[in-house]
């Protein structure tokens, strides 16, 4: 018994031991593959038009949510106690933060104050704040 508590323990040189590295790794060979398919199906380089064929557009969306609900089942399966409350805090956060970000934004442009909405710099921003938050828990915390 005394062996499966240290196999299983944060500074054990088990199989747990590079999952984060190993989901990272995974999340980057998913993105690239994502990458690939769309500039195999990439038709137009003038923006607003549409880049591919809608059913290669589904099939893509599908193989991507696929693969990104593996990997993070993979990940949260691995990871022990203290890296499941920083993730939770983290992802928490972000989530807020992105409507934080992202409502005033809107209504702001609504009013004329600041320039259109483009909720992938609001995402960045709560990616950013996510991943401070994740740190700070993770290592100092």
């Amino acid at each position: 018994m005394m062996e499966r508590a240290k196999t299983l323990s944060a500074g054990s040189t088990g199989s747990a031991r590079h999952v984060y590295l190993k989901t990272m790794l995974a999340y980057f060979v998913l993105f690239i593959v994502m990458r690939a398919l769309t500039s195999i199906g990439n038709k137009s380089t003038i923006p607003g038009e549409r880049i591919f064929d809608p059913a290669f557009g589904i099939m893509m969306a599908c193989v991507v949510t696929t693969g990104f609900v593996g990997i993070t089942y993979y990940h949260l399966a691995r990871t022990d106690e203290h890296d499941r409350r920083a993730n939770l805090w983290a992802f928490a956060i972000a989530f807020l933060a992105y409507f934080a970000i992202l409502m005033p934004w809107l209504v702001l442009s609504q009013s004329g104050v600041v320039g259109p909405v483009n909720p992938q710099h609001a995402m960045v921003g709560a990616i950013s704040i996510g991943s401070m938050v994740w740190v700070w828990l993770r290592w100092f915390g």
